[in-house]
């Protein structure tokens, strides 16, 4: 891309102004993309080589043509903005009869089916949210067969958050805990994933999500972005 100056100092400041962008975190950065029709799309890319601004780069006296290189290791667009959806867990409580005073109610599961869409050309690896109270929570996406089952017991208020983009992979909650052991042996941590079209039918992802202890307080929420192998 080329940058049009009016004079050779503002050339000078641009071209260190470019340098010092560099200099700040030469190995990671976000690539972005604005398309006709104003939607926007970003790539985590590293640079790689450029920013030559010796003589053969210029395009007249004050303005210089830069090429810059990147490298993006997972080479899939994500859409902005982001995508998202929360799930009010519904309730039963199940009530002991033949009724004695006081009243005892036991406890209290939920089982709860949802349907979460995925657009674009490739998979999306989702932020996954818990907000409690609840006791061993299980999340299921019956499109792909992959779970996440925790043998834990999510306090009230308390928010677990599983982050599953490629290269983290981590299960924390708000004191920054580390609940990863508290994952199932044979939870898809790895693998876990919304589904586009084909492998999901228009991209439907059918999220079942269970557990006990629940309230009106409890919830569970996703959030992903609609990721392009290509734009």
């Amino acid at each position: 891309f080329g940058v049009l100056n009016t004079d050779r100092q503002a050339m000078y400041d641009t071209n260190q102004t470019f340098i010092e962008r560099m200099r700040q975190d030469p190995s990671t950065g976000i690539l972005r993309f604005q398309d006709t029709n104003d939607v926007k799309y970003e790539l985590d890319v590293h640079f790689y080589d450029g920013l030559d601004t010796g003589v053969p780069s210029r395009i007249n006296p004050f303005s210089t043509l830069y090429t810059l290189q990147f490298i993006a290791y997972d080479p899939v667009w994500r859409q902005l903005p982001q995508a998202s959806h929360t799930s009010t867990i519904p309730t039963t409580s199940q009530l002991q009869f033949p009724i004695t005073y006081p009243i005892q109610y036991y406890e209290t599961t939920i089982e709860d089916t949802d349907t979460i869409v995925a657009s674009g050309t490739w998979q999306s690896n989702p932020i996954v949210t818990i907000t409690g109270p609840i006791l061993n929570p299980t999340v299921t996406n019956s499109t792909t067969d992959e779970k996440l089952e925790f043998s834990y017991t999510v306090s009230a208020s308390e928010v677990v958050t599983i982050d599953l983009t490629p290269g983290t992979k981590t299960i924390t909650n708000a004191s920054s805990t580390n609940l990863i052991s508290k994952l199932s042996a044979d939870s898809d941590l790895g693998t876990f994933h919304l589904a586009v079209d084909p492998e999901a039918a228009g991209g439907s992802n059918t999220i079942l999500m269970e557990g006990a202890d629940a309230t009106i307080d409890t919830s569970i929420a996703m959030s992903w972005y609609n990721r392009y192998i290509g734009i």
